[in-house]
Parts: C-alpha cells; structure tokens; sequence
C-alpha cells in the first residue's frame, strides 16, 4: 500500500494520471471541469517552491528517520488534496457517491502511506494537505469567479 501511494505522487505517475483524468472529465463532464483537474494538479508547484525555500525539520528526521530527500510540505500530500479533492467536488456536482468515497479515501490513506514508508513525518504531510486543500480552494474560487462573468 506504502509503494502503490509512493508511485502514485511520482512525477511521470502523477502526469499520466492527470492527463488521462483529464480526457476522461473533458469527454464526460465537459472542458471546463477538465481544466479544474489540470489546474488543480499545479498545487505539486506550490509545495515544491515552498520545499525549495528551506526545510525546518532535521530533527524529525533524525528522531523518526525520515529520507532526507524528502520535506517540509509533502508534494504527495498535496496532490492527493488537491487533484482527487477536485474529484470529490466534481463527483458531487454531477451525483457521482462512488467518485466522492474513492477520492476521499485516496486523500486520507496518501499520508500514512508516506509516514510507513517513513517518506515524511506528520508535520511535513499536514503541511502538504494545508498547501493541496489551498490550492484547491483558489482553483474553485477562480472557477466559480470565471462562471460568474
């Protein structure tokens, strides 16, 4: 479960998932909701400039040992949050309960996946979460913003 959680935030995973993700919405829903899934994926940019100003965490690291490769937010987490949150939301407008509960499920299980693999420690994924669950809020906000006009 630690692995398939690993790989599903890996750079070329995540791409390939949001581009066929992506398709997928635009046939079914429309071009409009495709975009809120190619923009919801760009919360992974935000987390990673925000990994590059610095991680304030060696001491988590040594006390839980932790991959050094690793940081202060989770990209993980925060794509989890944001791509599948996005998911959750377009699940619910269109009457979808099954998109909703497996979305869900992705975002809550993606942070102790990371902690078992020991990949992150919780700081580092509540971080993420916060970064991903942000970022889905504007790409709403700017979308609900575009409807209105």
């Amino acid at each position: 479960l630690a692995t398939f959680f690993g790989e599903l935030g890996t750079t070329l995973v995540a791409m390939l998932t949001v581009a066929i993700a992506a398709a997928i919405v635009a046939h079914n829903v429309g071009a409009r909701a495709a975009v809120l899934v190619a923009a919801s994926s760009l919360a992974v940019v935000a987390s990673d400039a925000l990994q590059a100003l610095g991680n304030p965490t060696p001491l988590h690291r040594e006390l839980f040992g932790v991959n050094a490769a690793n940081g202060l937010p989770s990209s993980h987490a925060a794509y989890a949050a944001s791509v599948f949150g996005v998911f959750a939301v377009l699940g619910r407008r269109h009457g979808r309960p099954e998109v909703v509960a497996v979305s869900a499920l992705l975002i809550v299980l993606m942070g102790p996946a990371r902690m078992l693999s020991s990949a992150h420690v919780p700081s580092e994924l509540l971080a993420g979460y916060g970064v991903g669950l942000t970022w889905l809020a504007l790409v709403l906000l700017a979308d609900q913003r575009l409807s209105a006009h």
